[in-house]
């Protein structure tokens, strides 16, 4: 103020580039902290996704499971599950919706969780993929493609049955690599 007083063009201009200063000063402290807790949700984002993936396969009599995830970006909508149904039977679930991000990797934590309720309830391959379609289809405001592939093995029989929404078709590898 004393500036202002006694030099009233310099004082004003002085005043006016603190002011300014602090302003930007305030401002880029403000977009640090929404950085650094933009971070923070991408990191809890990231860790959230991984800990709805099976950790640890289920131990099943005459196969091995053997899985590999990695997200294009930091997260993403693809999935996996392996849903023990009983002692001879295994569910095997993969599933990639459309797009990347948050939006595709919460629609893939719901598609997840419908899954395994469905699997739970009836099995088969006709029913969980047919019940998923419609879960899905009910909810317009998704607006988001999912390829998807859903099967059974019996290890008694040792066959595997499925239905395939769309996804990459199912290989066999043998013992001997063929």
């Amino acid at each position: 103020l004393a500036l202002l007083v006694a030099f009233p063009s310099r004082g004003l201009m002085v005043f006016a580039c603190t002011t300014l200063a602090f302003a930007a000063a305030e401002r880029w402290q403000s977009r640090r902290q929404s950085d650094a807790l933009a971070s923070r949700e991408r990191v809890e984002a990231q860790a959230i996704q991984r800990a709805l993936l099976p950790a640890v396969l289920p131990g099943f009599i005459g196969c091995e499971l053997a899985v590999r995830w990695q997200p294009a970006s930091a997260f993403g909508g693809d999935c996996y599950d392996a849903i023990r149904l009983s002692d001879t039977t295994l569910a095997l679930s993969i599933a990639d919706v459309c797009g990347k991000g948050l939006p595709a990797a919460l629609v893939m934590s719901t598609l997840q969780a419908s899954v395994r309720a469905f699997a739970l309830t009836d099995s088969t391959p006709r029913s969980v993929v047919s019940q998923l379609n419609q879960a899905l289809c009910r909810n317009v405001d998704l607006r988001r493609f999912v390829t998807f592939f859903y099967g059974v093995y019996d290890s008694t029989t040792r066959c595997l049955t499925y239905s395939n929404a769309g996804h990459n078709p199912p290989a066999i590898v043998r013992a001997d690599g063929s």
